[in-house]
């Protein structure tokens, strides 16, 4: 175990700890002035842009290569909205799960690193916070996937028909879901390790 790189990521983790608690509380303030004083907000929505909205090719001076097509374009749309009930409970519920999210990790973190520093990797109490950790990175999926649906029914609902025909981007958090699920396994080796650990200790 490199006492060494734990120590650096200790610190570190350490660090973002104390500065994200600062900074997500003077952003919550913020969103929350916008929600209930300013009484508007500016919401962006990821766009897929069909291709044949550009007249755009490109010449190869190779001829090995051959323009084909432009695809996979992408945009964002922002626009000012005045809030509804409806958007206020959305941004609430986006702003703050985000942010409990994230410290979640970081608390988690901060745990883990504690105890390796104390030289118990292979606490119970690791294989938990892994698991938790785990959970929240799904979470953030989900909270993402949600945001991109709930974008689509705006765009539906108040931009439909209107000038070019745009489709908001769905994301389905695919990479948050692959980082939570090897997280998970590795909970799962933790747990293992701990159950060696008070077999061979039981031997003892």
């Amino acid at each position: 175990m490199n006492k060494r790189l734990i120590s650096i990521l200790g610190g570190l983790i350490n660090v973002i700890w104390w500065v994200a608690i600062p900074v997500f509380s003077f952003l919550f303030l913020v969103v929350l002035y916008k929600l209930f004083i300013d009484g508007t907000v500016n919401w962006d929505i990821a766009l897929n842009i069909p291709p044949n909205d550009f007249d755009f090719s490109i010449t190869p001076n190779e001829p090995s290569y051959r323009f084909e097509a432009i695809a996979g374009i992408e945009g964002k749309l922002i626009f000012n909205v005045d809030l509804t009930a409806l958007l206020i409970v959305v941004a609430l519920v986006l702003v703050a799960g985000t942010f409990y999210l994230v410290l979640a990790i970081l608390y988690n973190l901060r745990k883990i690193f504690r105890s390796l520093r104390a030289g118990e990797p292979f606490a119970y109490e690791n294989f938990a916070r892994l698991r938790r950790i785990a959970y929240c990175v799904l979470s953030l999926a989900v909270l993402d996937c949600g945001k991109s649906l709930f974008n689509r029914y705006l765009l539906q609902q108040h931009f439909w028909g209107h000038g070019k025909n745009y489709t908001a981007k769905l994301s389905f958090g695919i990479d948050m879901i692959l980082i939570g699920l090897v997280i998970l396994l590795l909970a799962e080796i933790f747990r293992h390790g701990y159950k060696l650990k008070t077999e061979n200790e039981s031997f003892i």
